[in-house]
Parts: structure tokens; sequence; C-alpha cells
């Protein structure tokens, strides 16, 4: 069951609805100070993206069954509780650069990251089984440490990169995608021979990456 209460003007969840089948609830862009009275239910997908209000979450224990999280332009800045949590599909926008450190959540497989808000020094290097990864609007320059995990995507986007940042060997990566950045070159796509698709418009490219381009025929350039 799905429940859209988005764009409400909502402050309190104390009159939700008790349905013991809601497993996909929409709370965005509401005035909400609290998700206490959601304690206990099965949901599994759940949006809280624009609660300026909502400074604290606990949902590894009070939501032990949610998967996905969307929890984009909000105040709260420390994440920490998402360690023990069963959440496999995140996305926020940090207040702060503190949360980004050593990030939490072993079991997330999909990170979506707007980071116009603060400093641009990611650590994701615990994120184990992360296939799925995208930073969009970081300020220059962009730090970023990435896990050894099976990553299928990496998105950089609008980030001003003039380099790609190192993958570890053994990674699965399949989509490239890092439009609207400063590059003028790309290493060597050697160590990636699974990459079906690269996407490089918006970057200042030099002739001599183009050259290097007609190496890889196997590999889709979208310019």
């Amino acid at each position: 069951t799905e429940l859209d209460l988005s764009l409400n003007m909502m402050d309190t969840l104390d009159a939700m609805p008790a349905w013991e089948r809601l497993q996909s609830l929409n709370l965005g862009h509401n005035q909400i100070s609290s998700i206490e009275a959601l304690r206990g239910r099965k949901i599994r997908h759940l949006v809280l993206s624009g609660n300026k209000r909502l400074k604290q979450l606990s949902i590894a224990s009070s939501l032990p069954e949610l998967t996905s999280l969307y929890a984009v332009s909000m105040n709260i800045s420390d994440w920490t509780w998402i360690e023990g949590s069963s959440i496999r599909e995140f996305s926020f926008t940090p207040t702060s650069s503190r949360s980004l450190n050593a990030f939490p959540g072993q079991n997330i497989h999909k990170l979506l990251l707007s980071l116009q808000k603060c400093e641009s020094r990611v650590d994701l290097e615990t994120l184990a089984n992360l296939s799925e990864l995208s930073i969009t609007r970081a300020p220059a320059p962009l730090e970023i440490q990435l896990p050894k995990a099976p990553l299928r995507l990496l998105k950089l986007t609008h980030s001003s990169l003039k380099a790609l940042p190192n993958i570890p060997e053994g990674n699965h990566l399949q989509h490239l995608d890092l439009r609207d950045n400063l590059l003028e070159e790309l290493p060597s796509l050697s160590s990636f021979p699974k990459l079906k698709d690269v996407y490089l418009s918006g970057n200042p490219l030099s002739k001599s990456f183009f050259t290097r381009m007609e190496l890889h025929p196997e590999i889709n350039w979208h310019l």
C-alpha cells in the first residue's frame, strides 16, 4: 500500500491511519518535526525530503524494515543512526562534512549525495556493498574515497572535476557519468573491462582525448 501526503503543510503525524499494509509513505515538503508516530510500522520506502524542522531520526530502532530513504533538503547533520539499519537506497543533502567522514551504512547499495552545502571530502570506504553512487554539485575540489565494492554506476556531475578520482580495482563499473565538469582528459580505461557507457557532455575535452577515445570502440561515448 502506498500513501502520498507530500506538500500538505503537516506538522504532526499523530493522525496517521494505522494501516498495517502501508509500505510506501511520502511525507516530502511538510513541517514535520518528529516521526515517532511511525515507530513499529512495516514501512519500506520513506520520503522525508524538505522537512526542515526534522532535526534527528532513529530509523534503525523505529523502522527496522525500511530499505529506501529520501532525505534531500533537510537540516540534519548527524547521520550516524544509519548504522545498523536495513537501508539499501539512501538519498540526502548533508549540511556539514562531519557526517561524510567514514560514512556509516554498510548495507547501502545505492547512494545519492548533493554536496552544495558542505565541504567536498567524502569517505565512502566502509560501503562494501555499494553498486550505484551519484554525487552532484560538489564544491571544488572534490576529494572522494571510494570503496572496494561492486560499483556498477558512478555519477559525478556538476562538480568542477578536473580529474577522475581513484577507483579501486575489482570494480564492475558499467556506466560512468561525468557530465558538466572541467575534464580535459581521462585516465586509461583498461582497468574497467565492463565499461559500456561514458557521459562527458559539458566538459572542455582536449584533442588528444578524442584520439584516445577511438581506441575504445566497445564503449558508447555520450558527448
